[in-house]
């Protein structure tokens, strides 16, 4: 699924990146930013605006010819959980639609849920597929303990004034063959008919 060494000069689809800030933003939780005009002594929107951020692991979701100078003025990071983190913060109103997941601790079911997933990874056009929103990266040596999960709704866009300190975060890569899959996989999820 990874390439043995990867190229850190250059980002790529599909890439992992480590200790990026990523914010979870929610309307209720923002905190604006004001300035007092001196002569009215009213506040003002300044324009800034803190959110919470935590720092972690993300995918390149972008193509990766996005990244040729001057084609684009920003690219996407999506996030990406451990698996048993993503199980944990899934709530009944966004949650797996695989019927059979369950406990973690069952290791046997959990590697049901796991397989059920990573087969999600592949996409039969036509056929209904386990898991639209998401794609499965094996487990990889100290770096991904367990097995991760990318999730296509959580992205943020970042500007491409940042690609050399985002590319500094690179730590993993994947191998053609499953670059492909997401790639397929993102296509169809963008794609999709508003019923899957």
């Amino acid at each position: 699924m990874y390439v043995t060494t990867p190229d850190l000069d250059v980002l790529r689809q599909g890439d992992v990146l480590d200790n990026i800030y990523f914010p979870k933003y929610n309307f209720s939780e923002l905190v604006l930013g004001h300035r007092i005009d001196k002569s009215t002594g009213a506040a003002e929107f300044s324009g800034l605006v803190t959110l919470k951020c935590e720092q972690r692991k993300v995918v390149v979701v972008s193509q990766c010819c996005e990244f040729n100078p001057g084609k684009r003025r920003a690219f996407s990071l999506a996030a990406f959980f451990g698996f048993s983190e993503y199980r944990q913060a899934v709530s009944p109103s966004r949650r797996f639609n695989i019927a059979s997941l369950s406990p973690f601790s069952k290791t046997s079911q959990r590697r049901n849920a796991v397989d059920e997933i990573r087969t999600a990874n592949r996409v039969v056009p036509g056929e209904p597929n386990a898991s639209w929103n998401t794609f499965l990266y094996d487990q990889f040596e100290d770096l991904l303990p367990e097995p991760h999960v990318v999730e296509f709704t959580h992205v943020i866009s970042v500007s491409m004034n940042d690609v050399d300190f985002i590319r500094s975060h690179k730590v993993l890569e994947l191998d053609n063959t499953a670059r492909r899959l997401l790639q397929v996989k993102l296509g169809f999820f963008y794609a999709r008919s508003a019923e899957d």
